[in-house]
Parts: C-alpha cells; sequence; structure tokens
C-alpha cells in the first residue's frame, strides 16, 4: 500500500486531463492505472481482512491492558483500510466514467 499516495495522483490527473490530442495514448494510460488502481484495491482487502481475523484472534484471547492496546490499535488499523479502500474505489469508478467518455468521443 505504498505506492497508493502516487496511484490517486495518476487517477485524478487522468480524470482531469482534457481529452485534447491523441485518445489512443489517453485510453492506455487509463486502462494501466485503473489496472493497478483495481490490484491496489484488492491488496488493501486482502490487508483488511487479515486485519479482521487478527482482530477476532486478539478478542478470543485479550487479556489485560497490551491485549486491548492491540485491538485498538488493529481497530484503528481496519477503519484507515476502509477509508483508503472507500475512496480509491470512489476515484477509480470516476476514472472508469471518465475512460467511458473518451471511448464515446467526448
Amino acid at each position: 500500500m505504498g505506492n497508493l499516495p502516487s496511484l490517486i495522483d495518476r487517477i485524478e490527473a487522468l480524470v482531469e486531463q482534457p481529452s485534447e490530442g491523441s485518445s489512443a495514448l489517453l485510453l492506455e494510460a487509463m486502462e494501466h492505472t485503473l489496472t493497478d488502481g483495481y490490484a491496489e484495491a484488492l491488496a488493501i482487502e486482502g490487508e483488511r481482512l487479515r486485519t479482521e481475523r487478527e482482530i477476532a484472534a486478539g478478542l478470543a484471547g485479550a487479556d489485560g491492558e497490551n491485549g486491548a492496546a492491540r485491538l485498538v490499535a488493529l481497530s484503528e488499523r481496519l477503519a484507515e483500510q476502509e477509508r483508503e479502500l472507500k475512496r480509491l474505489r470512489e476515484l477509480l469508478d470516476g476514472l472508469r466514467l471518465r475512460r467511458e467518455n473518451v471511448l464515446r468521443g467526448g
């Protein structure tokens, strides 16, 4: 997930880029970015599932302050993963729609 900020920048730039010039190059960049974005979304989902499993395991064996602190940290990580995933999906939806407009010549 270390490349998420640069991926978000790429998506935002492509959504805002005018479709003047070669639409083939623009469409190619969009396709690559969509592929990268969906791969990143899958990676975040995988991390989110692992975090959920860690929380479940922690609940089963949580004891004392260390266990509680660990559960809080995991819950915060899960919330951040969910925010990242939601934002990425919204941006990918926007890019997909933009791609469809370029395909239609708009």
